[in-house]
């Protein structure tokens, strides 16, 4: 028997913009100034390169490249990422789209369980790997434009709660 969402998904966990690295520092600037936050509200990640990173299925080694800035003073947090390098929806999106909301993350009780549900109704994973969390937490980003309107991305935090 197929699981329902409200068994898989725990709810929005984050919003994400996709932006050229170029643009990613102003637009930074402007969020903060936008928002009201504070510097302590704001964190800017080095590059990472996401361990166990697949696109389409298949390895990508060392992972494709994203330099995130987090704003943890909203609710739900926000995050501006801008593609490096490899394959993954980061850079699909920005040279389709161009610069914008590219996705809504769900905290997931299951990796397994919403990979299943969203593949049953057409909505499959381009990308995904291990967070940078560690622990066994995965994220995963789904090509769910054309049937919601933006990109799913999925992280299995409450697997672990």
């Amino acid at each position: 028997m197929s699981k329902e969402y409200s068994d898989i998904f725990v709810g929005i966990d984050l919003i994400g913009v996709i932006a050229p690295e170029e643009e990613s520092k102003a637009f930074a600037e402007n969020y903060k100034s936008f928002f009201g936050l504070t510097d302590d509200q704001v964190s800017d990640s080095p590059v990472v390169h996401h361990p166990n990173s697949t696109y389409y299925g298949k390895p990508e080694v060392p992972g494709p490249g994203v330099h995130t800035i987090a704003f943890t003073g909203m609710n739900p947090p926000f995050e501006c990422q801008s593609p490096i390098d490899g394959n993954s929806s980061w850079n699909d999106y920005l040279n389709k789209y161009g610069k914008g909301i590219h996705h809504i993350r769900f905290n997931v009780r299951s990796h397994e369980d919403a990979v299943a549900y969203l593949a049953e109704r057409g909505i499959n994973m381009i990308h995904s790997g291990d967070s940078v969390r560690g622990g066994g937490v995965k994220f995963a980003f789904y090509d769910s434009i054309d049937k919601l309107g933006f990109m799913i991305e999925t992280i299995n935090l409450a697997e672990f709660e």
